[in-house]
């Protein structure tokens, strides 16, 4: 086998991954995965703030209730 069949049977076992969109990159949607990352962000952010708005005694009755 000659170097150009093997070079020819290896683009065709191993396909080259190209990027569906300039967005993608390794199959990988980036705007998709940075919008999850931002909604995290926020709900932990809301999440912080609930909880600061809250006294520490309200928060220890309610332990003490469960």
């Amino acid at each position: 086998m000659s170097y150009a069949q093997s070079q020819k049977l290896k683009k065709l076992a191993y396909p080259q991954q190209t990027p569906q969109s300039p967005q993608e990159t390794n199959g990988i949607n980036l705007k998709a995965a940075y919008a999850t990352l931002i909604t995290a962000y926020e709900r932990n952010n809301r999440y912080k703030q609930k909880n600061q708005e809250r006294p520490f005694t309200e928060k220890f009755q309610e332990r003490q209730n469960e």
